[in-house]
C-alpha cells in the first residue's frame, strides 16, 4: 500500500465551546492501495491525443478497443460521440461531446481497452470519475458507469447519474437491465436515497469555470458479497447504495441521456477494501464555537475512509451521549442549535463507513453555551476595533476587499477558543498594503484570506505562541522584482515564541528576494540571551515558483539564523510540496538543532535541503524528484545549475528512508554530499565562529534510496578545509547510468560502509578516490528490481492543487519500489530492535511498519493488497527488438515494452550472449558504449517482471560498427623553433561513416630523425637541434601519413599546418 500517513491517537479534547471556522484539513491520509497491471493507475483519458482543431480529429470509439481507439460504443450510435475543444480554454482543452440534441435517446460508450489489460478493473473494488457537463436543455442527464457487460442481447450495469433542472440538480444512483431501471438500495445510516436534489445555489460553487462538475463513482466490493456504490459530486458524498445481488463483473464508462453533455479528464483505478467500524479511527482535534446565541458548531479533522460522522451530546463529560444528527454528516462540522445559554453541553464525534460505525473520541469537547453577535468588518479600522475587544471564542469575519494590516498586542484566545481571523468567503478579504503582526498573543487563527504586498513582511508573529496560519494564498504582486525590497512572507520571531503553526497555504509564484516563512527568535548580536522559536510546525503547504537564483537570503524557509546555531528549535517541517523553489542553493536552511524534516516533496527545485549548522536534526521520509531539470547559472563561470537533495553539516543527525530520484546536480546538490568544513565542534566555537561550515560528524545515512540522478553520493568536496568525520552509510540503494554511485573527493576518518546494495549501470564506475575496494558486505553489487509506482496525493491535505489544471502534474509523482522478488527484502544489517543502532527506523517512507528482517532502501516490500503474480511476462510481437542507431564505438537498440499480469521492473541487455546490463522497466531503448570499429556484435533483450519472471525477446539484432578509413596527424606546426615550447601531436581517425574521433591517448609515434625531434609515448615534439624529421603516428594497425616538421633557430615565426606555407 503506498500511504504516507501521519498516525494520531484519537482523542476527545475538553474545550470551552469558542473555536469555528476552523479549516481543519490535516487529517492523516492514506492512499489507496495502486494495484499492479499492465497499465500502471490512475488510468487517465484526457482526449488530448485525438487531433486537433486545424487538424481534424480522430474518434476515440471503435467497434475493437485498442491503445489508439480505446472506447466502445455500447448503447446508442457512435456517431453521436465525437471530440471537440473547449474554446475558450487556453491552451485548448480538448472534451468528449455527445451531440444528439434529441430528449428521447440515452447513450453508453465505455473503454474496453483498460478492461481488457487491467481485468482487476472490472471485478474489484474500484473509484471511477471524470469531469461531466451538460449542455443540453433542462432534464439532461449525465453520468458514470460501471460493471457494464451484455447478457445474450440485453446490457447490464449500473449509474451514477446527474440531472439539469431549472433551479436545482438531481443525482441518481441505479441499477439498468436492458430498457428497465431500479435505484440501488439506499446503504443504511447514509443520508440521502437516489433521486435526491441539490439547489443550485449548493452545487454552483463545486462547478469550475467552464461549467464542469467533478463526479466520482465508487464500487466497493463487501465481505458479505454484496456490493456498495458511492456516487460524489467533487468531494462530497451525495448517494451510496448496496446491491446484495449484484452484478459481478463489466466494463467502465460514460452516460448520456435526453441531450448534449461533455465529459473530460476521465480517471480509474483499483481501491482497497472497504474499511471496518473497528479500523476507523476517531475523530482528531474536535474543537467548538459559537456561531450565535445558544448554538454550538462542533469541528474535527477529517478521516480517510470514512462516508461520514455522527456527532454525540450530553449534559455530562462521561455521557451518556445522545446522537443529534439523523443521518451521518458528510462534512466536517456539525452545528446543535435551540441549546440554553449558559448550559455546559458535551460533545464527541465518531466516524462511519459503509461497513457501520467506529469509535467515540474521547476525551469529549465542554463548554458553556453563551449569547453571540459575530463582528463582522469591511475595513481595516474596523479590524482593528473588533480585534481590541476580542474575547477567546470570537470569530471575525472579513467581507469581501483590500485590507491594510496592523500591529496587535497581548491579543490572546485560549486553547479552547482561540480568537478567529477569517474570510466570509475565502480567498476575497486581501491584505495588499501592509502586513498584520501580533506581539505577545496566543491562540489565533488567521484564515482564508489573500496576502500580496510589497511590505517587509506579511505576517509576523512576535513573542507569540500557538498561533495558526492556515489555508490562505501568498503570492507576489506584478509590481515585484528581484531588484525591488526584500520580504519574508511569514516571520517568526521574539522571545517565548512557541508552537505556532502554518498549515495548508498555497505560496507561490515569489517574485522578489526574501523567504517564505523564516523562523528567528532573539538573535541580535548585543543580546544578553539568544533565544529561538520553538516546537513550531509547518505542515501540508504548497510552496512554489520563486525567482531564478540568488546569492543568499532567498531560502523557501530558514530555521534559524547564524548567531542562534547553537540552539534546539524542535521545529517540523512536514508533508510540504516544494515545487520551482530556485531562488537559493538552500531550499529548506536548517541553522538550529533538534529539528525534524520529514515527509516533504521536493519537486524539480534547483537546490539542496540544507543541515547547514546546528546538532541532532532528522531529515527522513522526504522524496525529491528531479525530473532531469537543469537550468543556466547567472554566474557565466559556475556549472549549470541542478536539483539537488541533502547537504549536510553538523553533528549527530539522522538521514534516512529519503527517496532522490533524477536529480542533476552535483557538488553542493549531489543527492547526498558532505562536504569539506571550516571547523570542528560547533557548541565550543559557535561564539567567536557562528556562521562558519562546521563539520559533519558522527551522522548515520541509512536505508535511502537513489533512483538514476546524475550525482548519487559525494564526499568531501574540497572548498573549506576540514574533511567530515564518522559517517557512517548503512542499507542504502543506490542504481545510476550517468557517472560513478560514489565520489569521495578527500579521504574521510571513520567512513563506513555497511549492508548497501548497488548497481553501476552502463559501466560506470560503483566509486572512485577510494584507497581501498569495497566489500560485499558493505556494497553488494545488484540490481534491486525496483517496479514503477505512483503517488496519488491527496485532495483533502492538498485541495489547492485542484483549484487549477496548472497543479495538475503536482498531483502525483511516478516513483520506484520493490518488486516482490526483489534482493533489498530482508536484506538489511545491524540491529533494529528496540535499542539497537537503527531503532528509530522502524517504519518506512510510506510510514508502513518495517518488519522481521528490515529490507534495504526507504521501501519495506508489502504483498497485501497486491495480486499474485502468476505469469510470465510476454512480447507482443516475435521481433521487438531493433537497432535504431550505429558508431564506431556504441550502437542504440530498442524496443516494444513487454507486458505482464503486474509489472515489468526491468530489461536484462545481452550482446553476444554475455548479459552486460540491466535497466528499469520504464525504459525501451539501450546504448551499449565499448564497441570496437568494425566488429559486428549481436544483441538481445531479457524482459523481467516484479517477480524475477523473465521471458527472451524473441529475435537477437546485429549491428556492424563502421570501419575505420584512416588516420592523419592534425593542428601541429610545420616549424619549430629550436628552444621553444614542446607541441602535443594530435591524431584524428576517420570511419567509414564519416564520423571523427580524437584517437591521440591510443597512437604510437615514430620521428626519423630523434637527433632533431623527439616525440614522446604521448605526443608531444620537442626541439633538440637544427633540421628536419619526419612525423608518423599509429593507431590500431593504421599510419598516418608522413609529417615533415623542420626546427629553426628561435627567430623563425611558427606556422601552423593550415596556413599557407
Amino acid at each position: 500500500m503506498n500511504s504516507r500517513r501521519l498516525l494520531k491517537g484519537g482523542k476527545l479534547i475538553c474545550v470551552s465551546l469558542c473555536l469555528a471556522l476552523l479549516l481543519s484539513v490535516s487529517t492523516p491520509w492514506i492512499q489507496p492501495d495502486l494495484a499492479e497491471a499492465a497499465l500502471p493507475y490512475p488510468l487517465q483519458e484526457g482526449f488530448e491525443g485525438y487531433g486537433t482543431t486545424a487538424s481534424g480529429y480522430t474518434s476515440p470509439i471503435a467497434p475493437t478497443a485498442s491503445a489508439s481507439q480505446p472506447w466502445v460504443n455500447a448503447v446508442g450510435g457512435s456517431t453521436n460521440w465525437s471530440v471537440g475543444e473547449i474554446a475558450s480554454a487556453t491552451p485548448g482543452n480538448h472534451v468528449l461531446n455527445q451531440t444528439d440534441t434529441t430528449t428521447t435517446s440515452a447513450y453508453v460508450v465505455t473503454i474496453n481497452y483498460w478492461g481488457s489489460n487491467n481485468p482487476e478493473l472490472t471485478t474489484d473494488s474500484m473509484e471511477l470519475s471524470a469531469k461531466a457537463k451538460i449542455t443540453g436543455a433542462n432534464s439532461t442527464y449525465a453520468g458514470l458507469v460501471a460493471r457494464y457487460s451484455v447478457s445474450g442481447s440485453t446490457p447490464n450495469y449500473y449509474r451514477f447519474t446527474w440531472k439539469k433542472n431549472s433551479s436545482s440538480y438531481q443525482f441518481y444512483l441505479e441499477k439498468v437491465t436492458g430498457t428497465s431501471k431500479v435505484s440501488v438500495p439506499q446503504t443504511s445510516g447514509t443520508p440521502n436515497a437516489s433521486g435526491v436534489s441539490v439547489t443550485n445555489t449548493i452545487l454552483n460553487p463545486s462547478l469550475d469555470s467552464f461549467g464542469y462538475l467533478p463526479l466520482k463513482l465508487k464500487v466497493i466490493e463487501n465481505a458479505d458479497s454484496s456490493l456498495t456504490l458511492e456516487g460524489y459530486y467533487a468531494s462530497t458524498l451525495v448517494l451510496s447504495g448496496t446491491d446484495t445481488t449484484p452484478y459481478a463483473t463489466g466494463q467502465v464508462g460514460l452516460y448520456s441521456n435526453a441531450g448534449t453533455t461533455a465529459f473530460d479528464d476521465v480517471q480509474a483505478a483499483t481501491i482497497s477494501s472497504p474499511t471496518s467500524p473497528a479500523m476507523i479511527a476517531a475523530p482528531n482535534h474536535i474543537t467548538a464555537t459559537y456561531p450565535s446565541t445558544g448554538a454550538v458548531k462542533v469541528s474535527w479533522e477529517p478521516v480517510d475512509g470514512a462516508a461520514g460522522y455522527n456527532v454525540k451530546m450530553a449534559t455530562s463529560p462521561t455521557g451518556p451521549f445522545t446522537k443529534q444528527n439523523s443521518t451521518p454528516v458528510t462534512t466536517t462540522n456539525y452545528t446543535r442549535s435551540g441549546l440554553t445559554t449558559g448550559t455546559t453541553y458535551y460533545f464527541v464525534v465518531s466516524s462511519v463507513t459503509t461497513s457501520g460505525e467506529g469509535n467515540d473520541s474521547t476525551p469529549s469537547v465542554s463548554g458553556v453555551t453563551k449569547a453571540v453577535s459575530l463582528p463582522t468588518v469591511t475595513t481595516a479600522t474596523q479590524l482593528t476595533a473588533a480585534l481590541a475587544s476580542a474575547a477567546p471564542g470570537d470569530i471575525i469575519l472579513l467581507e469581501n476587499g483590500n485590507y491594510a494590516g496592523a500591529s496587535y498586542t497581548g491579543l490572546n484566545g485560549t486553547a479552547d477558543n482561540p480568537i478567529v481571523i477569517a474570510a466570509r468567503n475565502k480567498g476575497m478579504a486581501k491584505f495588499t498594503s501592509t502586513g498584520l503582526k501580533f506581539t505577545t498573543s496566543s491562540y489565533i487563527t488567521l484564515q482564508d484570506c489573500e496576502f500580496t504586498m510589497t511590505a517587509s513582511t506579511w505576517v509576523r508573529l512576535t513573542g507569540s505562541h500557538h498561533i495558526r496560519v492556515t489555508n490562505n494564498y501568498f503570492h507576489s504582486p506584478a509590481t515585484s522584482s528581484v531588484t525591488g525590497p526584500k520580504t519574508d512572507w511569514v516571520y517568526i520571531d521574539g522571545a517565548g515564541s512557541h508552537h505556532n503553526r502554518v498549515d495548508h497555504n498555497l505560496m507561490e509564484n515569489k517574485l522578489d528576494t526574501g523567504k517564505f516563512i523564516l523562523f528567528d527568535g532573539v538573535s541580535a548580536a548585543s543580546a544578553a540571551t539568544k533565544e529561538i522559536t520553538q516546537y513550531d510546525m509547518v505542515e501540508y503547504n504548497i510552496f512554489r515558483n520563486t525567482l531564478g537564483r540568488q546569492e543568499n537570503e532567498s531560502e523557501s524557509i530558514r530555521i534559524g539564523v547564524s548567531t542562534l546555531v547553537h540552539l534546539d528549535a524542535h521545529t517540523t517541517i512536514q508533508y510540504n510540496i516544494f515545487d520551482h523553489c530556485d531562488g537559493d542553493p538552500e531550499i529548506v536552511s536548517v541553522k538550529s538543532g533538534a529539528n525534524i524534516i520529514r515527509y516533504n516533496y521536493f519537486i524539480e527545485s534547483l537546490g539542496s535541503l540544507s543541515l547547514r549548522a546546528g546538532n541532532g536534526s532528522s531529515a527522513y521520509g522526504n522524496m525529491f524528484i528531479g525530473n532531469g531539470r537543469t537550468e543556466l547559472n547567472p554566474d557565466p563561470y559556475g556549472e549549470n545549475l541542478g536539483t539537488g537533495g541533502i547537504r549536510i553539516y553538523g553533528e549527530n543527525h539522522k538521514v534516512y528512508n529519503n527517496y532522490f530520484q533524477g536529480l542533476t546536480g552535483s557538488s553542493f546538490d549531489a543527492a547526498i554530499t558532505f562536504t569539506t568544513g571550516d571547523k570542528d565542534d560547533l557548541m565550543t566555537n559557535y561564539p567567536t565562529y557562528p556562521a562558519l561550515h562546521y563539520i559533519a560528524k558522527n551522522i548515520v545515512v541509512a536505508n535511502n534510496t537513489l533512483v538514476n540522478n546524475y550525482a548519487n553520493i559525494e564526499l568531501g568536496l574540497v572548498r573549506y578545509g576540514l574533511p567530515p568525520e564518522n559517517l557512517t552509510f548503512a542499507n542504502n540503494i543506490v542504481v545510476g547510468s550517468q557517472k560513478e554511485l560514489i565520489k569521495i573527493m578527500t579521504p574521510i576518518p571513520g567512513l563506513t560502509w555497511l549492508g548497501n546494495i548497488m548497481f553501476p549501470q552502463k559501466n560506470v564506475p560503483l566509486i572512485t578516490g577510494n584507497s581501498a575496494s569495497l566489500t560485499s558486505s558493505e556494497v553488494n553489487v545488484a540490481y534491486p528490481l525496483l517496479k514503477d509506482e505512483v503517488l496519488q496525493h491527496d485532495a483533502k491535505q492538498y485541495a489547492w492543487l485542484w483549484t487549477s489544471s496548472s497543479y495538475t502534474r503536482l498531483r502525483t509523482i511516478a516513483y520506484k519500489k520493490l518488486g516482490s522478488a526483489s534482493t533489498a527484502i530482508n536484506a538489511s544489517t545491524g540491529s533494529y530492535g528496540s535499542g539497537g543502532t537503527y531503532s528509530y527506523i522502524n517504519e518506512d517512507m510510506d510510514r508502513e511498519p518495517r518488519t522481521g528482517i528490515p529490507d534495504v532502501g526507504a521501501d519495506e516490500y508489502s504483498a497485501a493488497g497486491l495480486p499474485a503474480d502468476t505469469a510470465n511476462p510476454t512480447w507482443s510481437g516475435s521481433t521487438p527488438v531493433s537497432v535504431t542507431s550505429i558508431a564506431p564505438r556504441h550502437a542504440t537498440i530498442s524496443w516494444t515494452a513487454a507486458t505482464d499480469d503486474t509489472r515489468i521492473a526491468a530489461y536484462h541487455i545481452y550482446r553476444n550472449n554475455v548479459k552486460i546490463d540491466t535497466t528499469f522497466g520504464d525504459v525501451t531503448s539501450y546504448v551499449a558504449f565499448g564497441l570496437q570499429p568494425g566488429t559486428t556484435y549481436t544483441f538481445k533483450v531479457e524482459a523481467v517482471d516484479q517477480a524475477n519472471k523473465t521471458v527472451m525477446s524473441g529475435n537477437t539484432v546485429s549491428a556492424l560498427t563502421p570501419v575505420m578509413r584512416g588516420i592523419v596527424v592534425s593542428e601541429v606546426p610545420v616549424q619549430i623553433a629550436l628552444g621553444g615550447t614542446s607541441k602535443q601531436l594530435k591524431v584524428i581517425a576517420t570511419y567509414a561513416d564519416l564520423s571523427t574521433e580524437d584517437v591521440t591517448a591510443g597512437s604510437t609515434f615514430t620521428s626519423s630523425s630523434p637527433g632533431v625531434l623527439t616525440v614522446s609515448t604521448s605526443g608531444w615534439v620537442t626541439a633538440a637541434a637544427l633540421g628536419s624529421s619526419i612525423v608518423t603516428a599509429a593507431y590500431d594497425g593504421a599510419a598516418s601519413p608522413p609529417l615533415t616538421l623542420k626546427v629553426n633557430a628561435s627567430a623563425q615565426t611558427n606556422l601552423p599546418v593550415t596556413a599557407d606555407t
